[in-house]
């Protein structure tokens, strides 16, 4: 997280675009390794930008 906000108050940029390759991973275990972001990542750093969810 401090890296995505590091790169945010350097560049001003707004988005940022992954690619994730999981392979032959069980879809459970992407799952549990993509919720994170949604669940904890990216809502901390909306609030610390003080946005909103889109």
């Amino acid at each position: 997280m401090s890296v995505i906000l590091t790169e945010h108050e350097l560049s001003g940029l707004d988005r940022s675009l992954g690619q994730v390759d999981f392979g032959g991973m069980p879809a459970r275990m992407v799952h549990e390794s993509i919720d994170p972001l949604a669940t904890e990542i990216a809502p901390a750093i909306r609030e610390e930008l003080g946005l909103s969810a889109a």
